[in-house]
């Protein structure tokens, strides 16, 4: 029995409605495949069912976003506001750094101390948060933008780092959009990874 793969709480919810068409279809679930991977590698016809078993999900994923189109338009104008939200943001923080003499990086990667470090949330850019962005810039060794990016969205997240550092950072935006997009990445991952793995 091979290892079976680990799917995130967002991935599985939608395991087993997937596997409702699947098992009829093709006698084969994504629940069977990923807690067992032989079940499919070691299928004489096994690159070809792996295949359509993909291409069903491809399918899935896109008539469950087709469904929802009113919560598309909702998440497109949270986006756009987060998105002027980091934009403005963004621009303040630079030129605090600029004044202040430090760098403003944009890293793949940065080793984080928890223990001295404060979470801070931002919905929108206010005098208040202006005066924020000055003190924690005027106190810090470096900022670097840890922001996440969504569809050519951004959503700021900016890390102070000092004798104490400070994560300032907008509010994710919760939509049944992204978790489906979020589990049709991971899912397709995943068989993307076993049909590279399968045998001739």
């Amino acid at each position: 029995m091979a290892e079976p793969i680990k799917l995130s709480d967002v991935a599985n919810t939608y395991v087993q409605d997937i596997d409702s068409t699947l098992i009829p279809e093709f006698s084969i679930g994504l629940a069977q495949i990923f807690n067992d991977t032989d079940t499919i590698t070691k299928k004489q016809d096994g690159a070809e069912l792996l295949d359509k078993v993909a291409d069903a999900v491809d399918a899935y994923f896109k008539k469950k976003s087709e469904e929802l189109a009113d919560e598309k338009a909702k998440l497109e104008k949270s986006l756009t506001s987060l998105d002027a939200l980091y934009k403005t943001t963004t621009d303040a923080i630079k030129k605090e750094c600029a004044a202040s003499g430090i760098g403003f990086l944009t890293p793949s990667f940065i080793a984080r101390d928890r223990n001295r470090e404060e979470d801070l949330n931002i919905s929108e850019y206010s005098d208040e948060v202006a005066k924020l962005v000055k003190r924690l810039a005027s106190k810090s060794d470096y900022v670097a933008d840890l922001s996440d990016e969504y569809d050519g969205y951004k959503i700021g997240s900016w890390y102070f780092s000092g004798e104490k550092s400070y994560l300032v950072s907008a509010p994710t935006p919760t939509s049944p959009i992204i978790d489906i997009a979020m589990a049709a990445n991971e899912i397709g991952f995943q068989l993307d990874l076993l049909a590279a793995s399968m045998p001739g």
